[in-house]
């Protein structure tokens, strides 16, 4: 049985630089906020990003690209693609953070990075880059579910300074 449990990251404000640590990051092209029309390579991406990992439960390319679509209409409350952010490298994307509005509070729904690509610093990176956009924005927290067996997921949040509720 998997467990899964909240964590949030505080906020400051007003804003200060920097509201929580970033060292080094990756060597990418401009973030992107999300879209609509992001949901096809978006599918692709959470296929690719979970397959083998303890949260795959052997879904589909077209299971994944459902998913995507129901994040962007509101399943897991109201989709925020101003806040969320995507990376694109020759064409491809290669890591995204899916933001919404859970429960009156942000959500990081959705935080992955192709298998090609992981340990490069990208997740943390655009996690940041929405941190900061929704922190300009008002925000004080950003919230996360993660499965406890998830270890480099759970890693990498304890470090960005996201605390349990």
């Amino acid at each position: 049985m998997r467990t899964r449990y909240r964590l949030r990251l505080p906020l400051p404000n007003p804003p200060s630089e920097p509201a929580f640590p970033q060292p080094n990051p990756p060597e990418v092209p401009a973030f992107q906020p999300a879209t609509l029309q992001d949901q096809a390579a978006l599918g692709e991406l959470m296929l690719d990003a979970y397959k083998g990992t303890v949260d795959y439960e052997g879904e589909s390319l077209e299971e994944a690209r459902e998913e995507v679509l129901r994040l962007m209409q509101g399943a897991y409350g109201t989709f925020l693609g101003e806040h969320s952010r995507l990376a694109w490298e020759e064409g491809s994307l290669v890591s995204a953070a899916l933001v919404t509005l859970f429960e009156g509070r942000p959500l990081l729904a959705f935080s992955m990075t192709r298998a090609r690509c992981k340990r490069r610093g990208l997740a943390r990176s655009l996690i940041t880059a929405s941190a900061l956009s929704l922190q300009a924005a008002g925000h004080l927290g950003l919230d996360l579910w993660v499965t406890d067996a998830n270890t480099p997921a759970v890693t990498l949040y304890r470090a960005m300074g996201f605390e349990p509720v």
